[in-house]
Parts: structure tokens; C-alpha cells; sequence
């Protein structure tokens, strides 16, 4: 069985969180968690009732969904790691607003760092994980844009809360 195949970084399309799968000892592993082969596609997370279910696709990483009680049709594809330029980390400073939230984020670069503040003084360092996505303090940042490639929203996700929407008021 070819395991090195589900290697790497995958997200949850809807929450943006992600998944790093790894080859240890032969083994596929989701965090400490072993997947156990059912099949060449199919996983047993474990002792845990949880499936990961693989789908092959030509050419490139597979997808997979997680079937358990918990898991409503989760599924994560395949992401690559990211090092944004210092060109790419400045197209997403600017304010962003929530009237859902009733808040206001500033992002903006500080000695080189992505960094987003918020009312009283609370300001958080991102740290990139893939294209346009940032993670601080177990929360995930997605930008997102129109298609002519400018940043109009911000998405945040985190805990229960998931893909709470702030649009760019001022650049």
C-alpha cells in the first residue's frame, strides 16, 4: 500500500481548519492518531469509530471526508504549506468590519509581521499556514477577494464559530 500518496496539509473548505497527515514508522498518522488501513482508501482513525474515506484523484493528493457521528460530511482537500512575500503580506492590511460582530479588525504589517488589532488594545501576530489563510491562538484568518485578485473580506473561524464574515471598509 502506498501511504506517502495522503501525506500533507489538507483544509476544511467551510472552517478553513486543517489537517497534517504524516508518515511515522510506516504508519499514517492525523496528529498522534494512527489510521489504521481498511483499505487502500479507506482509514479507521484509531480505536475511535471515525473513517477517513480517500478520494484518488489523477495526478494529484487525494481529498478525504471524515464519517463519524460528529463529522457532517467534513471533508478536507489538499493545501500546500505557505511562505507569503512581504508584497503579498501587505495587500491584506486594511479595516475590516463586522455589524453581525459589532467589531472592527485593523490589519496592518508591523516590523515585517501580519499582524490584526482589535478594541481595547488587543493585537495578535498570523501566521501563515496556506494561500491567503493565517492562524493566532487556535483561531484561522481567510482572506478573500473579488476576482480581479483585491481583498474585500475577511472570514473568521473558531470554535463553533466558523466563517464569520468582515468586509474591507478602508485600505
Amino acid at each position: 500500500m502506498v501511504l506517502e500518496r495522503y501525506v500533507g496539509l489538507y483544509r476544511d473548505p467551510v472552517t478553513g481548519n486543517t489537517r497534517t497527515l504524516t508518515l511515522t514508522g510506516g504508519e499514517l498518522k492525523d496528529g498522534n492518531t494512527t489510521l489504521i488501513p481498511l483499505s487502500e482508501t479507506h482509514f479507521q482513525a484509531g480505536t475511535a469509530d471515525r473513517i477517513y474515506r480517500f478520494q484518488l484523484n489523477q495526478g494529484q493528493r487525494a481529498q478525504f471526508k471524515i464519517e463519524a457521528w460528529q463529522y457532517t460530511n467534513q471533508v478536507f482537500e489538499p493545501v500546500e504549506a505557505w511562505s507569503p512575500s512581504s508584497d503579498e503580506v501587505e495587500s491584506f492590511e486594511g479595516t475590516y468590519t463586522s455589524h453581525d460582530a459589532e467589531t472592527t479588525f485593523l490589519v496592518e504589517v508591523i516590523d515585517g509581521v501580519l499582524t490584526l488589532s482589535q478594541r481595547p488594545g488587543r493585537t495578535r501576530m498570523l501566521t501563515p499556514i496556506y494561500p491567503n489563510a493565517f492562524s493566532s491562538g487556535g483561531q484561522i484568518i481567510r482572506f478573500k477577494g473579488a476576482l480581479s485578485g483585491e481583498i474585500t473580506e475577511l472570514s473568521l473561524s473558531l470554535g463553533r464559530v466558523y466563517d464569520m464574515k468582515f468586509q474591507k471598509t478602508r485600505n
